[in-house]
């Protein structure tokens, strides 16, 4: 586990492949943060949209930082970022971290994102970002 009780990844590895999951919603803090659904707007991978505040605040703020659980340096070349509900939605705002951590290394399809019961946090011109980045999200 990776982070404190209230904040956490998983992270597994094998072999070259990493795979973060973050928890889901569990706890009253958690729905607080699902339902502050007041629209933000923000920049992501040079794209500019809303998302949602509460979520994007809480990943924002995840004691959880990429380039230290992803290291091509150290043989990592592959890493799937994943989670249900909340932290399926954090797994997306960790997707254009990682793009932008990564993109520019040699690692050229380096990241998946799959994420289950996500909410919808982000608008039609981050989504479409998102998608251009990871085709293959779901």
């Amino acid at each position: 586990l990776i982070g404190n009780e209230r904040h956490y990844a998983v992270r597994a590895e094998y072999g070259p492949l990493v795979v973060l999951g973050f928890k889901g919603t569990t706890d009253l803090k958690d729905y607080i943060t699902d339902f502050d659904l007041i629209r933000l707007a923000v920049t992501e991978c040079g794209q500019q949209g809303c998302a949602h505040r509460g979520i994007y605040s809480y990943a924002k703020q995840l004691p959880i930082s990429l380039n230290t659980l992803f290291d091509p340096d150290k043989g990592d070349e592959l890493l799937i970022l994943t989670g249900h509900s909340l932290g399926g939605a954090v797994a997306q705002l960790k997707g254009f971290e990682a793009y932008d951590l990564f993109a520019n290394s040699e690692l050229k399809s380096f990241c998946s994102v799959t994420t289950f019961g996500a909410p919808a946090i982000l608008d039609k011109s981050l989504k479409a970002k998102l998608n251009q980045i990871f085709p293959d999200y779901s």
